[in-house]
């Protein structure tokens, strides 16, 4: 009968959209969703230590759409929302933290369980988050944030798997999970990619899976 190899399955609700929500659910069974994939917003700084309302909003739709449709047993993932990146982040590793961490709350808060992290998203694209050394800074201010001592934090999150290894050795001090998408670059390095990971002793993960069918 073979080896039993399991897959946590996801939804993804980076892409802010209900719709995609419901569509997943209707083809995959509200049953078989064991994580939804949210995220934090560097669009515009923090006030007060808090977002501001337009941020705050934004995370309000994202957690009323997972309660509402995955209930509160869905395990949440997030990550980075970049549709733009406030000059106030750029080379500040600890406001990123500070953002990640109210993010993080907010979600623990609304009955949430977080368990993996992601400060950047496909920085071997660029997307304006920041450097490999900004992402190795802003895992180390959240090390040192007891709210992350039971949350993975994941890196490198990249688009082409031939980076994937890369930004991952180079962070691995600092992070316990290792994650690619697939969007570019060879399956040998994809498939190596994981190997590594699980050899470390860290979770491995792939968050967005692309043309799959």
């Amino acid at each position: 009968s073979g080896i039993l190899k399991p897959i946590i399955w996801g939804l993804d609700l980076a892409w802010l959209s209900e719709e995609n929500i419901i569509r997943g659910i209707n083809y995959v069974g509200v049953d078989k969703i064991d994580i939804v994939r949210s995220s934090f917003t560097p669009t515009d700084s923090l006030v007060n230590g808090d977002l501001k309302p337009d941020e705050l909003d934004i995370l309000n739709k994202r957690i009323n759409i997972i309660k509402n449709y995955l209930g509160t047993n869905v395990k949440v993932v997030l990550n980075c929302d970049h549709p733009s990146v406030h000059p106030w982040y750029v080379g500040y590793p600890s406001r990123w933290a500070q953002l990640i961490d109210i993010t993080t709350r907010r979600h623990q808060d609304a009955g949430l369980t977080v368990i993996t992290v992601s400060p950047f998203n496909e920085p071997d694209y660029g997307w304006g988050q920041g450097t490999l050394s900004d992402f190795y800074n802003i895992a180390l201010e959240l090390r040192k944030n007891s709210r992350f001592d039971s949350i993975r934090i994941s890196g490198g999150n990249t688009l082409n798997t031939d980076q994937a290894l890369y930004w991952y050795n180079s962070l691995k001090n600092v992070i316990n999970e290792g994650n690619t998408h697939q969007l570019a670059g060879s399956f040998d390095n994809y498939a190596n990619f994981y190997i590594n990971v699980r050899a470390n002793g860290h979770h491995a993960t792939n968050d967005e899976l692309h043309n799959i069918n």
